[in-house]
Parts: structure tokens; sequence; C-alpha cells
């Protein structure tokens, strides 16, 4: 297995034969799409095939062979079709350069009684490096806004969240809170002053507290513009966890469902290309500074335990996450799920890149501001400043957060490390990787729990 082990990564591969996403079922169908030989990580050049059987109900029509898209780093590299022998096909493959291959398989039309299956491979991964350069300024650039920050009073209002309050919020953000014992914790909506807005926020915790004994989590949100829920962490909280989940947008969590549409639709449409020729503009700037805010928070909180602080995320909220981790040096572990805003200048490398930081001209071609200004929000320069203990996951067929910027940010980061490998996964995280990145959390805060 090539796993990173060269800078002390762990790779937790899942085997296609155990997985159940090898399996894709629909309307009388079964096709079942694998790797010979039977693993997901290969040398580049080294041949490999796509397996795949495809199973019919009795008496189904036969629509014709199958048909493929062959695709490296998501550029399309071969597209033809495979005839069935005995029920199964072959598709033959390799990768020329550090990234990833994957194929995307249909039979009919799947629209109408047809299937389609996709699964990726990972080609010599921890050789891929980012296209993204590190600024001679960016540690300074950080330092000063976090000065800024600093001076700031860190004042917090709060407001009590229970199966009373708020009862215009039952049937939207709330519902879910209703069927939570809450006996055992307690519930607040937190606003934190900050710099351009507060920082906005749901606090859980243990009823039962000690001073100086809890660890603490900061949560973060994934794209989107929707308030923060309270039913989320009320488990975490139950065990003893100062959890606060941060709203990305550091807006009011009290609002029926058509405030946040309107929002979405309104002042924060497109929020995450705002401001992207400019670093003091960039809207990432405050985002990533109400991070940093949040993490104040926890950590002036007197049942903190002074010892354990980790920050989760996934997509939008594994970026946050990556730039808490380094904004916070108190930070001892990081989960960056399927993690966005990594390795905006990949195309220095031939790869596709991240659209939202990065502006094209008219012939297709990144401007240099936009560049620039993207080097100081991208998650590889936050993970070559980082050294806690971090985790990932990575989708091997995600046209959202390319697998390959994953891995730059992953291959640059020295840290203790771990990367969940998921082949059939587009932007999602299955119940598997879930699991690793529950377990990875536990084993952390068992290590550093306070006696």
């Amino acid at each position: 297995m090539s796993d990173g082990n060269r800078r002390g990564g762990r790779v937790a591969e899942l085997n296609y034969v155990e997985s159940t996403d090898a399996i894709k079922q629909a309307g009388g169908l079964s096709l079942r799409l694998g790797t010979a030989p039977a693993r997901f990580v290969f040398d580049v050049d080294e041949p490999f095939r796509f397996v795949f059987q495809l199973k019919r109900d009795a008496g189904q029509a036969d629509p014709g062979p199958v048909r493929y898209t062959l695709k490296q780093d998501h550029a399309v590299v071969g597209q033809e079709q495979v005839e069935l022998t005995d029920e199964q096909g072959t598709i033959s493959a390799a990768g020329t350069r550090p990234g990833f291959v994957h194929v995307e398989i249909a039979w009919g039309d799947p629209a109408a009684g047809g299937i389609e299956h996709r699964c990726g491979v990972a080609v010599a991964p921890e050789r891929i490096e980012p296209g993204t350069q590190m600024p001679d300024d960016f540690d300074d650039f950080w330092d000063h806004h976090k000065t800024r920050l600093a001076a700031v009073p860190l004042e917090a209002s709060f407001t009590r969240i229970d199966h009373h309050s708020h009862p215009h919020l039952h049937d939207f953000s709330h519902k879910d809170l209703l069927a939570r014992d809450l006996s055992k914790v307690e519930i607040d909506d937190v606003q934190v002053r900050g710099l351009d807005r507060s920082v906005s926020g749901i606090y859980s915790r243990p009823r039962r507290r000690e001073p100086g004994k809890h660890p603490a989590m900061l949560c973060v949100q994934g794209a989107g513009v929707f308030p923060t829920r309270p039913h989320n962490f009320v488990t975490e909280a139950e065990n003893g966890i100062l959890v606060y989940e941060m709203n990305a947008h550091g807006i009011s969590n009290l609002e029926v469902e058509s405030w946040y549409k309107d929002l979405a639709t309104g002042p924060l449409a497109g929020y995450s290309r705002m401001g992207r020729r400019c670093r003091e503009e960039s809207y990432w700037l405050g985002m990533f500074l109400r991070v940093k805010r949040g993490l104040d928070f926890l950590t002036a909180q007197p049942e903190w335990d002074g010892r354990t602080l980790v920050i989760r995320g996934s997509s939008q909220g594994g970026a946050q996450a990556m730039a808490g981790a380094y904004l916070e040096p108190r930070v001892t572990a990081f989960a960056a799920m399927v993690p966005a805003s990594c390795d905006h200048a990949a195309f220095r490398h031939g790869r596709d890149f991240p659209r939202h930081l990065i502006e094209r001209d008219e012939s297709g071609r990144p401007v240099p501001e936009t560049v620039e200004t993207s080097r100081y929000f991208d998650g590889v320069n936050f993970m070559r400043r980082t050294r806690c203990a971090g985790h990932f996951t990575v989708g091997f067929v995600d046209g959202t957060c390319r697998p390959a910027t994953v891995y730059a940010a992953y291959n640059v980061f020295a840290g203790p490390k771990t990367i969940v490998h998921q082949p059939y996964t587009a932007h999602a995280n299955t119940p598997a990787a879930l699991q690793a990145v529950e377990a990875f959390l536990a084993e952390h805060l068992q290590s550093t729990r306070v006696g």
C-alpha cells in the first residue's frame, strides 16, 4: 500500500470487497465495481483494471454493452463501451502521473431503468505536490489580524435553549431537539463579539461540570446559509465535552427558514467569491477570524481543562478546521473531512483547481490578482505551518473538492496524521469514514484526558 508513511501518515483504506459501496442496485439490477489487483492505490504507470459484474432479474431486456468514461484528475482520457462476457467486463487503465484515476460506467439509461456506478483509485498520492506557493508574509498577515482581533474584548451573550424555548423554531431548526433528553446537558445560543460581526453558535456542555476538567471542541459548518441546530452535539456534551458549533457567517441561529433562504439568494449569494481580488476584502478573512474567536471563547471557559482543544468540519468546514488549527496554537487535533479550499494553484501541475477563489479571464486563464489573494486562504499553506494531530477524509470521485487538492494539503502537513480513502465517494463521507473520524477524536480525547 502506498500510504504516505514517508511523512508519518497512516491510510485507512476501505476495501472494495468489504465496502457496501462496491455494489450499486437499482430496479432489479445489481452492478458490482472494483479493481484488479484488489486495491485502490497504485504507482505511476502501473497497469490495473476496473472490473465489474452486472446481474439482471430474469426477463429483463438487454439494452446493449456497458458504456464508460475514464478520467484522470477529472479530465477525460477515454470513452468506450465494453461487451459483457458472462455478465462481466474489464476496463484497463494506468495513471501517468501522481493523482487520481476514476471510471464512470452506465448500462442502459439510468433515468429509464438502467444503472450507473463510479469508482476511483489513487496513483502515487504521497507524491502529489501542491502548486500553491507560500507568501513570504503569510505569518505576518495573519499575526496582524490576530492582533486586531485580540484587541476586541471577549464578550459573550447567552440565550438558553430547551424544549420550551423558541416555539417558532419547533418545526424547523429545533425540531430534532424536541426528541432528545436534555436532563444531562445545558444548551445556549451564544453570540461572541468579533471584528466585522459577532461569532454566532450553539454552546452545548454537561449540566454537571467542574472547573478545569473538560476538553473542548469547536465544530464548523459546511457551505451554505443556514442556522446551527442545537441537537447536533447533545451526545458529546453528555460525555463531558464542551462543544461550540459555529455558524459560518456570524448570523443569527434563531430565525425562521425563509430568513436564511432570503440571505442565501440576497446579501450572501456567492459569498465564497466575494473580495477574491484583495486579501483584505476576502470573505474568507472574516470567516477564518471568526473561527479563531470561537476558539478564544472555548478556551476562556473556566471548565476547559487547559489541555485538549479540537476542531472539526467537513468541506467548507474542513477548510475552517485547517485554518483554525493554524490560527490557534493550542489546538491539539483537527478533523478535516473532504476539505475545501486546498491548492488553488493546482493548475501549475496541470490539474484542475478550486473555483471559488480563482477568477478566470475570457480565455479561461486564472486572473493573477485572485491567485495571489488565494495563497493567504489556502489549506495547503495552513498545513505547512501546523503541527498538531490531523485527520482527513478524501473522496476519490469528488468533483467539488478534488482528491488531488486534498492530498496536496495532506502531504505538506508534518503533524501526526491519518487519511481515510473513499474510492466510491464523491463529495460526501460514508458511514465508515464518519466512524473513523469519531474514533480518531475519541482516541485523542482519551489520550489527553485530565485525570
